[in-house]
């Protein structure tokens, strides 16, 4: 049984050996603290701790890099900038991929969403204290960007599945990084 089998039987309410375990990504400083402190080099993390290798892939759903620092300051219209909806947006080789995908064993997942803070330009302890200070003195300002955001995420994502068939989404709120 293929590890996409087992997704899918395990969804359909079927029987399956084991269920998969899917970890979220780990950062590649991580993993090389890891080899540091005893995870072998000729091993994945995967393999070492019995996860289920799968794909993660979709568009890049973060703010464009030139607007670090700013985004809570951003108009409507610059946020949308900072967020635009584009098919530059995906990997170069995003049509080979697609097809690629077609027939594959593994799990195959898209991210769908970067998280509230990544929405609202979280990057360092100062942008941290912008946005929260904002969800509290902005409201309104903190929602209409939310909402632009929302759309932004749910455009981008109706592109990748034009061409994609995920097993999953991820929705994530990667707020360790920051």
């Amino acid at each position: 049984m293929t590890e996409r089998e087992r997704f899918h039987r395990l969804i359909r309410g079927e029987a399956v050996d084991r269920p998969p375990l899917l970890e979220e990504g780990v950062r590649e400083a991580v993993i090389e603290s890891w080899h540091q402190q005893g995870l072998p080099r000729d091993k994945t993390h995967l393999e070492v701790f019995g996860l289920t290798p799968h794909e993660n892939i979709g568009p890049n759903l973060r703010y464009k890099s030139g607007y670090f620092g700013r985004i809570m300051d951003l108009s409507a219209r610059n946020y949308r900038k900072a967020f635009d909806i584009s098919r530059r947006r995906f990997p170069a080789d995003w049509r080979k991929m697609a097809k690629r995908l077609e027939r594959r064993d593994h799990i195959v997942c898209i991210w769908a969403s970067r998280g509230f803070f990544q929405a609202l330009g979280v990057g360092d302890w100062p942008t941290f204290e912008q946005a929260l200070l904002g969800t509290i003195e902005r409201r309104e300002h903190v929602r209409g960007l939310l909402e632009i955001y929302g759309d932004f995420c749910a455009r981008m994502l109706e592109m990748t599945l034009e061409e994609v068939d995920p097993e999953f989404i991820y929705l994530s709120e990667p707020i360790s990084n920051n």
